[in-house]
């Protein structure tokens, strides 16, 4: 039963971040925003939902090292498999703004919570991740949000958001109430598969960090492998 839950849960995060994604795009374009705009917000962040939605649940449900586990996992699976994978089927060239910004602030970001985790070696108190090392990350994320959608002002980046989808023609209320049924999805989704990732884990005689890195880490991130196949 835990096997089946596991696909379900994962089958529902799949879906819900798919539906999520399309009708955000269309509910933007609704709105006249930038393609940059909408490939850099929705589609970014709505790929890397599942991943959200699995270690907020992982967190309130007390599972610390599933939420880290699953973080930790999904950024190696988005450098080595994602982007060995998408590189192997056709190798692609890379824009200068990439090497300049984009990849120094990853792997910036990277060190910055490699340090925030590392409580014991800097202040000789418990490794914890605290609401205030959460306040850092989050303002960092929006003052780089902030940086990245400033500097592509009056900017002619094509971001492949401008194909259409199969709910550009449906109403605007309607594309909301099916965006709401998509999180709602996510939510469900992620507590089926947390639930019987956790008790796999059990079973298989495997502590939760190790099983988040892996299965949970690699399920999550198959939004994005999809989107950059």
């Amino acid at each position: 039963m835990d096997y089946i839950l596991l696909i379900a849960g994962l089958c529902l995060l799949l879906l819900g971040a798919n539906v999520l994604v399309d009708s955000s795009v269309a509910i933007a374009k609704k709105a006249h925003l930038s393609n940059f705009i909408i490939g850099f917000t929705i589609i970014g962040m709505g790929t890397s939902s599942p991943e959200l939605f699995i270690s907020i649940s992982s967190a309130i449900n007390g599972s610390g090292d599933m939420a880290l586990g699953n973080v930790i996992g999904s950024n190696i699976c988005n450098t080595l498999l994602i982007l060995g994978a998408t590189a192997t089927i056709l190798p692609f060239a890379i824009e200068r703004q990439q090497t300049r910004r984009d990849i120094p602030f990853a792997i910036v970001a990277s060190i910055i919570m490699a340090l925030l985790a590392c409580d014991r070696l800097l202040f000789n108190s418990e490794n914890t991740i605290s609401r205030i090392d959460g306040i850092v990350l989050l303002g960092l994320f929006v003052a780089y949000t902030a940086y990245v959608l400033i500097k592509s002002k009056g900017s002619n980046e094509e971001t492949g958001a401008e194909e259409p989808t199969r709910y550009d023609k449906i109403n605007v209320f309607l594309l909301i109430v099916i965006a709401l049924a998509s999180l709602a999805a996510l939510l469900m989704g992620g507590n089926m598969f947390l639930d019987s990732a956790k008790s796999l884990a059990r079973t298989w005689g495997m502590s939760e960090s190790v099983i988040s890195i892996t299965i949970v880490a690699v399920g999550t991130s198959l939004p994005e492998l999809i989107t950059c196949v």
